[in-house]
């Protein structure tokens, strides 16, 4: 998944500090001491240059008499319209504590997301990272010495070690060329994935495969459900929270359902009656949406749906890594137990010669 463009912060500032950030001022600010001295006593305990700066511009603009939201818009870099907006709507009903605990735990809510599906990637990942490092230097540095050694017998050799050692070869011969080659492809591949109509096909691609579909979708409502969760307790309209919440979508195929979804609702149609027409969300969403519509209670409907999926995106990628890590080890096994086995095959059959001479 890549970055949305929005809550992308500038630098270092990651998610986990802001919902960190958010978290303290929503105490302090509930234990009643005054915005400026919060403000102060966080950017003194805070260890990270471009937060500390954003900080003290922020009191600076305070005391000129600007408002919360007015100073945070000015670094646009750490706080994104989502975040100023809701606390623009904290500062109209007074309620600025309770804002920063709902952005605080929504904060929390994506850095547990991203965490899960940094767990499904990084194993695999890592795993086949070693696997071709451990191959390719298998191929640069072991074999040529068995292909000397097989010169010198000079015996023949099965096909499968006759592969290996052309393999080998190709590689030593052009190496040069193979880097140039990766650089090249990584090349052409970046400003093939600017394209939009490349991205929204390949991320198409990731919600319609067997697993890691139905896994990444769950992700995606979740971070949705809490992101709308979110706005909607915090006084924003529902169709101001669609278009702050499409922008925060890592996704641009889902991204694009919530813009027609929007396109929907401004020609008179109800939220759950465009869910139920899309192939993105299941029933049980729909119906929880058309009860929170009917209800007035939309944003505890949705944020029951964030929980829920994040709990089953949270089991779909434990039985996920379940299923990778006999998968790569027995990948990994298989390529190298290959290689092992076709430089033995030829000792093996020397080896029987000159037991049955005859």
């Amino acid at each position: 998944m890549t970055l949305s463009p929005s809550l992308r912060f500038s630098g270092s500032v990651s998610d986990r500090e802001l919902a960190l950030i958010s978290k303290q001022l929503g105490v302090m600010l509930q234990a009643g001491i005054p915005l400026l001295d919060t403000l102060l006593e966080i950017g003194r305990v805070n260890h990270n240059p471009p937060l500390v700066r954003a900080l003290r511009g922020i009191r600076g603009d305070l005391e000129a008499g600007s408002s919360l939201s007015q100073a945070l818009a000015a670094h646009p870099r750490i706080f994104d319209r989502l975040f100023v907006n809701l606390v623009s709507a904290g500062e109209a009903c007074g309620e600025l504590d309770r804002t920063f605990h709902k952005l605080a735990h929504l904060l929390e809510s994506r850095v547990r997301v991203r965490r899960m599906i940094l767990s499904a990637c990084l194993y695999p990942l890592s795993v086949l990272v070693v696997a071709g490092i451990v191959v390719v230097s298998m191929l640069l540095w072991v074999i040529p010495v068995f292909a000397r050694l097989f010169a010198n017998l000079d015996i023949p050799l099965p096909i499968l070690t006759s592969f290996v050692l052309d393999m080998s070869r190709m590689i030593r011969n052009s190496i040069s060329l193979l880097c140039l080659g990766v650089l090249t492809v990584g090349f052409i591949g970046r400003q093939v994935w600017g394209v939009s109509l490349v991205r929204r096909q390949f991320d198409r691609l990731l919600l319609a495969l067997p697993v890691i579909g139905a896994v990444n979708r769950k992700v995606l409502i979740a971070r949705f459900s809490a992101t709308m969760a979110t706005l909607l307790s915090g006084g924003i309209p529902i169709l101001s929270g669609l278009k702050m919440t499409a922008r925060t979508i890592e996704n641009s195929f889902f991204e694009r359902a919530i813009e027609q979804g929007i396109e929907a609702l401004e020609q008179g149609e109800s939220l759950a009656g465009y869910l139920a027409g899309s192939t993105l969300f299941p029933s049980f969403v729909v119906q929880l949406v058309k009860v929170g519509e009917k209800s007035g209670q939309l944003d505890r409907m949705f944020a029951s749906i964030a929980e829920h999926c994040e709990v089953e995106a949270e089991t779909a990628v434990s039985a996920l890594l379940k299923l990778l890590e006999p998968v790569a080890i027995l990948l990994v096994g298989g390529v190298v137990g290959g290689i092992v086995l076709s430089l033995y095959m030829p000792i093996f059959s020397l080896a029987g010669r000159l037991s049955n001479p005859y």
